[in-house]
């Protein structure tokens, strides 16, 4: 059903989004809150497209304020698309990414993605890079991943492992775009500051051994003279491109991995979304040494199972004990997918088909409550990108999904296949209050359940004639307000 966001969060604050880089700032697309492990609950964290740096919202704020990489100024370690990539542009060398796709709180600290726009821009490396802020002294921490070939999209933690989506070309596949898994272990060893301290932001993981040098240095990595070696400890593991065939002999699609979450009652699976091969993989790992089943000549990855979905195109997955559920950015649809194989081997999927305004709306957001009772979604807008005519689309919604609500397809003997729709939310209002002269944009959404109520984090941008009002939101269910 819908209902006005007023109903269950009475209390709206709006951040402004500030410039993230000297000239700068895109849209947010991914938040996250610090997280009980970070002593800093009311804070939520924004990573965004054309920036170096993240955002920060304390509570009860009304604008961002921008942590940036001092290690990203003038050196340019990434290619942007901002005006055009081959073949419609040569691809420029920037200090801000083009994409700051995932922001995720763990061990501490909290952790972002930066890459460029293309990794096919002739002459021009696109590094990317993951980048650690420590809330308790503001210290970062800077891994650029090697070779200059490489979108960094998704991350997640295990324990002190990080795991790094990257979509990008693998010389091995001709023409088939695909991208790798990596693995590092930033504070494995203990030469390298796990406090992140500012004697030494930035980092430079090459194979297996990583030289860091001090803020403001240098991405160059072979003028470069290290100032100390240090192991991280990191992998880099080719992700199966093409069609090809899973683990145990069934057809498989891999292409482009871009969303991980870790798997909370299997410690040693990875769920990663494969955007272009339509499916979700279960991938199995060691959680704790960081390392993946390959194949040692092509080091490919063996550990994998691909599921394929209905829909088209993927994004973000969360999981909870029995299920795995996938935002599909080509359609409104949630899908869901059984964890446990059923008597004839299959593992039964169902879906939920948002009821939205626009056809324009393309599945985002994904994010479980604490109780995983509740999946919170978005539905994302692009159409400002498009920049088609007026009247503008504005289409944008959030909502939640009442789990336990959402019963299992019916098959009838003949066959047939009666949908269940579940029970939810589609919330109204908030767009038209936000951005009233033109519309939303949700992307990345965080949830936090306290014990004054529950906090809803969202990632969004103004769609009209100037889309230039970028903004955190946070929706509160306490009341007073005094106590969001």
């Amino acid at each position: 059903m819908s209902e006005s966001y007023t109903q269950e969060f009475p209390t709206l604050t709006q951040a402004t989004q500030t410039s993230q880089s000297s000239d700068k700032a895109g849209v947010p697309l991914d938040v996250a809150f610090g997280g009980s492990n970070t002593n800093d609950t009311a804070t939520i964290y924004d990573d965004s497209e054309f920036a170096n740096g993240i955002g920060l919202t304390g509570s009860g704020a009304t604008s961002v304020t921008s942590i940036t990489d001092p290690t990203d100024f003038n050196n340019q370690p990434f290619t942007t698309c901002l005006f055009g990539c081959p073949p419609k542009g040569p691809g420029l060398r920037s200090d801000v990414s083009d994409g700051g796709e995932r922001v995720i709180s763990a061990d501490g600290l909290v952790w972002f993605t930066q890459a460029g726009g293309s990794y096919e821009a002739s002459g021009a490396p696109n590094y990317s890079e993951i980048v650690a802020y420590n809330p308790a002294n503001n210290g970062i921490c800077n891994f650029q991943l090697p070779g200059g070939t490489a979108q960094a999209t998704g991350i997640a933690a295990t324990g002190t492992t990080i795991w790094v989506a990257e979509q990008g070309p693998d010389p091995a596949a001709g023409a088939l775009p695909t991208g790798a898994l990596d693995s590092f272990q930033p504070f494995a060893d203990p030469n390298f500051p796990a406090d992140c301290t500012q004697s030494a932001t930035t980092s430079v993981i090459q194979n297996g051994q990583t030289t860091y040098t001090v803020s403001g240095g240098t991405f160059d990595q072979l003028a470069t003279p290290p100032i100390g070696t240090v192991d991280f400890q990191f992998h880099r593991y080719l992700w199966p491109s093409g069609t090809t065939k899973n683990s145990d002999g069934t057809p498989a699609s891999y292409y482009t991995p871009i969303m991980i979450t870790p798997d909370p009652s299997s410690p040693n699976h990875l769920w990663v979304t494969d955007f272009n091969g339509d499916s979700v993989a279960d991938v199995t790992v060691n959680p704790t040494a960081g390392t993946v089943a390959a194949d040692p000549t092509t080091n490919k990855i063996t550990s994998i199972y691909d599921h394929p979905l209905p829909g088209s195109l993927p994004w973000q997955v969360a999981v909870d004990d029995n299920y795995v559920y996938v935002a599909d950015y080509g359609s409104q649809t949630l899908v869901r997918m059984s964890k446990t194989a059923d008597a004839a081997g299959t593992f039964p999927i169902d879906f939920v088909q948002i009821p939205v305004t626009s056809d324009l709306e393309q599945g985002y957001g994904l994010a479980l409550d604490q109780n995983n009772q509740k999946l919170y979604f978005t539905l994302a807008n692009d159409q400002n990108l498009q920049t088609p005519p007026p009247p503008f689309d504005s289409g944008s919604t959030f909502g939640y999904v009442d789990l336990a609500s959402w019963q299992p397809d019916v098959v009838l003997t003949n066959g047939q296949v009666v949908p269940q729709q579940p029970s939810g939310v589609v919330f109204t209002g908030l767009s038209e209050n936000t951005n009233p002269s033109s519309g939303g944009d949700f992307r990345g959404i965080a949830v936090l359940s306290t014990s004054n109520g529950t906090q809803i984090a969202l990632a969004d941008s103004v769609r009209g004639p100037t889309a230039d009002s970028n903004q955190v939101i946070r929706l509160c269910s306490t009341s007073p307000p005094s106590t969001c």
